[in-house]
């Protein structure tokens, strides 16, 4: 399996709540293909400034940019609530708070028009079940207990219209009556959240979809001028509206009308969604990767990232998500088709009908009933004849159907090898996306740039395929006077771990920054000595203000009070570490008198963060001692475990070196002299030219550094004065009036100005 997984922002593949080692539900919100171990659990959502930068980062497990193993594309997108809509196809309309995790809280009356209309049943049952993974229906479209990205509305036009049956299918026998649900990787046409799995497997898509491109990453650059084109951001995108067909005399394969004409054809209107009308796509190599590793890029020793500048999108949800497609040269991933030209060998209808033989998937055969090289019922074609012609086929162009033992010249049974080929997984699309995040308007006009987290409690096999911790970027460099945004969510839903595979609570994350001399210690500096954050910045992102936190929640749920209140779900893990809370105490290291057996569970130890909450916003922090800086997050940097250390290096480019200065002097020197030769050179080999005017009238000597062959007085450089007395003409020596200039005839050596020769062209 090619994996991809998301580090920042977090991740979902599929988890919410769960704490479990593996996701509840593969299908909660969309199909990801990723194994069931990989993801990040909820956290509090973050927001993000329009225009500040911010860090993606992934990895995916087998190859990509210019590694010759595969072919492989990485599309990157987001959507925000205002690009779902709940009227017509899914295409028009507005819909009220589409994009959400899925949520639940004993404080909400869900019963009611916040909660979408749940019943009191329904309200117990999810309070039973906070984990909150359950597949969205039609049923419970509304509700804001399951997770919903795409609309119903959205999916049900999918289901209807007709699949596009140019795509190659392998040997996939596809439900047809699913219209667009049915995909070679989805035959089955298995919902995902309200997902459309045809807009899901292929991309640029023909019809209209809600997510806006972010950058395509391409190991074939060669393409990124038609993927500019074909995105949504700039180009229109059309469907059918059929009125007559609705409800249930609207069966999925008569919205065949995927073009204009056939549109016409059906009694449909043909409808344009207008482009985004952004800029389009960046398209790129895709950064190299290696098969068999979800690990750093090649280049860098960093994760595989593209840095986002925030759009200008102001809203509440958004959603992040990351596709990688790999496919292969076993076929033609761009010129084959189902259909039997120019690639005969793989129409099914000929397959069908020449061949005559199982694994051709005829309409009706039940898959797990065919066996490859076998006659279909009732046929006059041999096994033989079969065999033959599936060796054939693989011959041809590969083997395209599932599990095939082929023959490589050998010329007997005896001989042939089997390849572990999968038809619905040679070429392939992979998914993660992300949680809620909000994108605001940014409340200053500098450069922002984004510090986050990655990682989930564990050491790195229990992690894995998610990574330790780590800040995001590790490595960042500003120039003073810009800002950073330091924030970061963390998680209480992480499988519990002894404190030795993490510290603190368990299931708990919880970071701080705490400035460092360098990176290869382990012990803050003096407070007199920090000069990385502002003075007062420090206390608060060391300790996360959990002296005052802890003052404010209650005993009985030990719920903070303020605007950042713990979600009541959490009371699950919470109730017992608060036992014996009291109300106004605030930290105490008094966990030393069972010899430190509570050290790592206790509420009131601040020591490790226990007391923090789930979300911390540093703020913008404007930077302005210049230098390089180092921090580490106390809790987490584990040594020989784990590290969590980061630098931050500021740059100011108005206060140059000396040094700095010198050199930008002298080179400029050297660049004009270097024009002022490149000048005099072309005016002495085109000496009529405007350029070459130009520079005699300015050089009315010969400076002999440069040109010392050429001062003879025989090829002397005359003066304008010279040139125009040589000629007659009358020339302006300087006194700056139009009827002072001078006239001198020249005296050759012999007779008159009327018979000397004329003076002797300039040399070069």
């Amino acid at each position: 399996m090619a994996d991809i997984y998301l580090h920042n922002p977090r991740g979902s593949n599929n988890r919410n709540r769960e704490r479990n080692e593996n996701r509840n539900n593969a299908n909660r919100l969309f199909d990801s293909q990723n194994n069931d171990k990989g993801g990040y659990a909820w956290a509090p959502p973050m927001y993000y400034y329009v225009g500040s930068v911010l860090p993606i980062e992934w990895t995916n497990q087998h190859s990509c940019g210019p590694n010759p193993n595969t072919y492989c594309e990485i599309v990157i997108q987001y959507a925000c609530d205002a690009d779902f809509h709940c009227g017509e196809a899914g295409m028009t309309g507005t819909c009220n708070s589409t994009l959400r995790d899925g949520t639940y809280s004993p404080t909400v009356d869900y019963s009611g028009t916040t909660g979408r209309g749940d019943t009191a049943a329904q309200v117990t049952a999810a309070g039973q079940n906070k984990q909150l993974t359950t597949t969205i229906t039609q049923a419970r479209k509304d509700s804001l207990f399951y997770g919903r990205h795409e609309t119903y509305e959205y999916w049900k036009y999918c289901n209807d219209r007709k699949r596009n049956t140019n795509l190659y299918t392998a040997d996939r026998q596809l439900n047809d009556n699913q219209g667009a649900r049915s995909t070679r990787q989805n035959p089955n046409d298995n919902p995902h959240g309200f997902e459309c799995p045809e807009e899901r497997d292929y991309y640029p898509y023909w019809h209209p979809s809600p997510w806006r491109d972010i950058a395509i990453l391409t190991n074939d650059v060669n393409r990124c001028d038609f993927y500019r084109k074909e995105s949504q951001n700039v180009k229109p995108k059309n469907y059918c509206w059929v009125p007559t067909l609705t409800g249930s005399n609207k069966h999925p394969n008569q919205n065949d009308a995927t073009t204009e004409d056939n549109c016409s054809k059906k009694g449909g209107i043909w409808k344009t969604i207008p482009a985004f009308g952004i800029a389009p796509p960046d398209c790129m190599e895709a950064p190299y990767t290696r098969d068999n590793h979800l690990g750093n890029m090649g280049e860098g020793n960093v994760a595989s990232r593209y840095n986002w500048t925030i759009p200008n999108t102001v809203s509440g949800q958004c959603v992040l998500r990351v596709r990688y497609n790999i496919s292969n040269y076993n076929y033609d991933s761009w010129g084959t088709t189902s259909q039997p030209d120019p690639l005969p060998i793989f129409d099914k209808a000929m397959q069908n009908s020449a061949l005559d033989c199982q694994i051709t998937r005829d309409p009706g055969a039940s898959e797990a009933t065919e066996t490859p090289g076998q006659p279909d019922t009732g046929s006059t074609t041999t096994a033989s004849s079969c065999t033959g012609n599936l060796q054939a086929i693989a011959q041809a162009r590969g083997p395209l159907f599932d599990r095939p033992y082929v023959d490589f010249g050998l010329g007997n049974d005896s001989a042939k090898l089997s390849l572990a080929i999968n038809t619905n997984q040679n070429g392939r699309t992979f998914q993660d996306r992300s949680y809620v995040f909000a994108i605001k308007a940014a409340p200053v006009g500098g450069t922002i740039y984004n510090l986050n987290v990655r990682g989930k409690r564990g050491n790195i096999v229990q992690a894995y395929p998610a990574v330790e911790y780590d800040f995001v970027p590790n490595e960042l460099t500003v120039t003073k006077g810009d800002y950073v945004h330091f924030q970061w969510a963390n998680s209480d839903f992480n499988v519990g771990r002894q404190p030795n595979n993490g510290e603190g609570q368990q299931n708990s994350d919880r970071h701080n920054i705490v400035e460092i001399p360098n990176r290869n210690t382990n012990f803050p500096l003096q407070l007199s000595k920090m000069s990385m954050l502002p003075s007062d910045k420090v206390a608060t992102f060391a300790l996360l203000q959990q002296d005052s936190i802890l003052k404010s929640r209650t005993p009985d749920l030990c719920i903070n009070s303020g605007p950042n209140a713990l979600d009541p779900v959490n009371t699950d893990n919470l109730n017992a570490l608060c036992t014996g809370l009291v109300s106004g105490e605030g930290c105490d290291l008094g966990f030393t008198v069972a010899g430190r057996a509570n050290e790592q569970a206790s509420p009131r130890n601040c020591g490790k963060l226990n007391a923090g909450d789930t979300y911390f916003d540093g703020g913008l922090v404007q930077v302005s001692n210049v230098g390089t800086f180092h921090y580490m997050s106390t809790r987490n940097n584990n040594f020989s475990n784990r590290s969590q250390k980061g630098s931050l290096t500021v740059l100011d480019v108005e206060a140059l070196s000396l040094a700095a200065k010198v050199g930008i002097a002298l080179g400029t020197i050297a660049g004009l002299v270097f024009i002022y030769l490149f000048m005099v050179w072309g005016a002495r080999r085109y000496p009529k030219s405007t350029i070459g005017t130009c520079v005699l009238s300015i050089n009315t000597f010969c400076v002999d550094v440069f040109c010392c062959k050429y001062c003879r007085r025989s090829n002397r450089r005359l003066s304008v004065a010279e040139r125009g007395a040589a000629s007659g003409e009358r020339v302006n020596v300087g006194l700056g009036g139009a009827g002072v200039g001078l006239a001198a005839p020249l005296s050759g050596p012999r007779g008159s100005p009327q018979n000397s020769p004329p003076p002797p062209p300039y040399r070069v």
